[in-house]
């Protein structure tokens, strides 16, 4: 057939909806097999990953308490030890009116 007739062909059988071309639908057991065992160690690395910023995270902030837990200490005995020593001088000023 020349290529003016079966152009002329195929626009009649489109015209009429006529038959469509089927589409290949493959489907391999060991492909989708590879994928799954794909997907399974992604997923795992990814939730050892997610395991992994949390701990961090919970270290980074307990860290983050114990210096809060420290530096309210030591503040408070450096508070403590100032209004000892304003109270010791109140008394040297008492005792030097008198």
């Amino acid at each position: 057939m020349e290529r003016e007739v079966m152009m002329t062909t195929y626009a009649e059988v489109v015209a009429t909806g006529g038959p469509k071309p089927a589409a290949v639908v493959g489907y391999d057991p060991a492909i989708e097999r590879e994928r799954l065992v794909f997907e399974r160690e992604k997923w795992q690395a990814d939730r050892e990953k997610w395991q992994a910023e949390r701990e961090d995270r919970l270290r980074r902030e307990q860290k983050e308490e114990e210096e809060k837990q420290r530096r309210e200490l030591k503040e408070g005995e450096e508070r403590q030890c100032r209004e000892q020593k304003e109270a010791e001088d109140r008394l040297l000023a008492e005792k030097k009116r008198k």
